[in-house]
């Protein structure tokens, strides 16, 4: 058995008539293959980039399961044969394991935090070129009215 991860997209319409109904049509069809559920999630709710069986919208659904390879072709077969409930599915093997939402989020928040330093370090940076007396230039007056001194 191996770990593999699938993001479905589900029908919208159905999902929203009965989310829970419509996620367990796609478990059972996964354990009637013999895999096992580790981990399931609904990801979001978006609008497709293009149309999907004539659908606008989907319900991004992530699940994690252990089943053998030789499963696969199967349970690919048969989310295809659910089109009323599936629209898309992508299986891949899950090389470096489940990543929680929890540190997902803490992973993001980490990012963000780091991005919004580097901003506030270029905005102190560049408020502080600007408050900063600029240097004359090369040969001009120091001041305007004054002379300029040769040497």
């Amino acid at each position: 058995m191996r770990l593999y991860e699938g993001m479905f997209i589900l029908n919208d319409a159905r999902c929203t008539d009965d989310y829970n109904g419509t996620v367990e049509i796609v478990h059972q069809i996964l354990k009637q293959r013999g895999a096992e559920i580790v981990d399931s999630r609904k990801w979001d709710e978006r609008k497709l980039a293009y149309r999907i069986r004539g659908h606008h919208r989907g319900v991004y659904v992530l699940i994690h399961f252990n089943a053998s390879p030789e499963s696969i072709t199967a349970i690919r077969r048969q989310m295809r044969l659910a089109a009323d409930v599936v629209l898309r599915d992508l299986i891949v093997v899950d090389e470096d394991g489940i990543t929680l939402g929890s540190e997902k989020e803490a992973e993001h928040a980490a990012r963000r935090q780091q991005s919004e330093q580097r901003a506030a370090a270029a905005a102190a940076a560049a408020t502080a070129a600007a408050a900063a007396p600029a240097a004359p230039a090369s040969g001009a007056a120091s001041a305007p009215g004054e002379a300029k001194k040769v040497s």
